[in-house]
């Protein structure tokens, strides 16, 4: 069963486009919404929730934009898939593209999966998005062409909570994950079969700080399961964590501007946390 785009697309860009602290509720009862276009969320402070269904872009279109909204995003028992932003040229983020601060995605029951951009598989955040939140999803299958199969963190200061990312992959850095100039909080995640074909970051890729604890790498990525970046030079955690039990780990360093401060196991995970000397920024 179908539901019609007009209908469900005039409902929630209403509610974006209304007074502050608006709330809207889409229930799609079971169907599937059809894109042809993606929906644009802009212009107010509100809070948006989308439960029991599917939201399809059909290979052809990014699912959301999240612009000038300070705005609360509720998914629960939804599935979004077939988000492209390559086809129509956009290329950042195949699912949401988030392009102002204080942005929250909650997930309940909730799946993102084989979507596909340039930079962030499913989710792309600019340097705008400062004191995001992602929290309760599940991301699988997703791809990217150039960096992170799943979510890229383009600048901003953002938290992940409590996901979990299966079978993602890029090109290049970040088979899930992909931080670029500044700072993340990694917790309660767990990361299984991300890939790259250059082999930099099969889960998470760092070109700044970041904070990783209480997650679990699943299966046994031989290598570079974790890799930092500071312009030429290269930190890599090898080995990784099966099922939540530490394995031996080396830290391969070709200079001294990251340092593992504590290396924390806790019960069935493990705690990183990462301090960066010398705060350097760098392209994609």
């Amino acid at each position: 069963t179908s539901v019609a785009i007009e209908k469900v697309q005039g409902m929630i860009e209403d509610a974006s486009n209304a007074d502050e602290g608006y709330s809207c509720e889409v229930d799609l009862k079971g169907a599937t919404l059809f894109l042809d276009t993606y929906i644009d969320l802009d212009d107010g402070d509100f809070e948006l929730t989308i439960k029991n269904g599917t939201i399809d872009g059909q290979d052809k279109t990014l699912l959301f934009y999240v612009c000038d909204a300070n705005t609360t995003i509720n998914l629960e028992d939804v599935t979004l898939v077939n988000g492209n932003s390559v086809v129509s040229g956009d290329n950042y983020g195949g699912a949401f593209e988030i392009d102002d601060d204080h942005v929250i995605i909650r997930g309940k029951k909730c799946i993102i999966s084989n979507c596909k951009a340039k930079y962030g598989g499913a989710i792309y955040l600019t340097s705008y998005a400062d004191d995001s939140e992602i929290s309760g999803i599940t991301f699988g299958y997703n791809q990217a062409t150039e960096d992170a199969g799943a979510v890229y963190i383009d600048g901003a200061d953002v938290t992940i909570t409590d996901c979990k990312f299966m079978y993602n992959s890029t090109r290049d850095g970040g088979g899930s994950i992909y931080v670029n100039d500044d700072e993340a909080i990694i917790a309660k995640c767990q990361f299984e079969g991300g890939q790259t074909v250059t082999g930099y970051g099969k889960e998470i890729y760092l070109n700044d700080k970041a904070i990783i604890e209480q997650c679990e790498f699943l299966d046994s990525v031989e290598r570079d399961a974790i890799k930092f970046k500071s312009n030429k030079y290269y930190t890599s955690l090898s080995n990784t964590f099966a099922g939540g039990n530490a394995a031996t780990a080396s830290l391969v360093s070709g200079g001294s501007v990251w340092i593992i401060v504590a290396v924390v196991v806790v019960a069935a995970a493990v705690c990183i946390i990462l301090v960066n000397k010398n705060k350097k920024g760098a392209t994609k």
